[in-house]
């Protein structure tokens, strides 16, 4: 019986014995054509455009959210004040409690809301 491991490696490395191999060489370069410039302008035109969108969406998106946070901070000052007018106009609570004209403000006058009671001297 023959082996035939054998034979196919002999075959093999006598078709390699036959070929001459290749030398490598350095893909020469090409030359630039009018089309190539073509080319590049038409995708530099397209990434700018593309560039442009994106800078105008995310701009009107900033300012979205810019006038959605003025909306907000306004609409917060406005609570405030009337919360600040609501107390203003609250009677003491107090076991004696007095009327609105009575009542002082803080004299530490950290918070404009806070005032203090003349008997008692709590804040209220």
């Amino acid at each position: 019986m023959k082996d035939m491991t054998n034979i196919n490696i002999h075959s093999a490395t006598a078709a390699l014995d036959d070929q001459v191999p290749k030398e490598r060489r350095i893909p020469r370069q090409r030359t630039r054509t009018g089309f190539d410039d073509e080319i590049a302008r038409l995708i530099r035109d397209r990434v700018q455009a593309d560039l442009a969108k994106r800078t105008a969406r995310r701009r009107r998106h900033r300012e979205d959210r810019e006038a959605l946070e003025r909306r907000r901070r306004y609409a917060k000052q406005a609570l405030h004040a009337e919360k600040l007018a609501a107390s203003a106009e609250e009677t003491c609570r107090c076991t004696q409690p007095r009327p609105p004209a009575l009542l002082e403000r803080d004299p530490a006058g950290r918070t404009s809301a806070l005032t203090l009671c003349p008997i008692c001297e709590r804040r209220t």
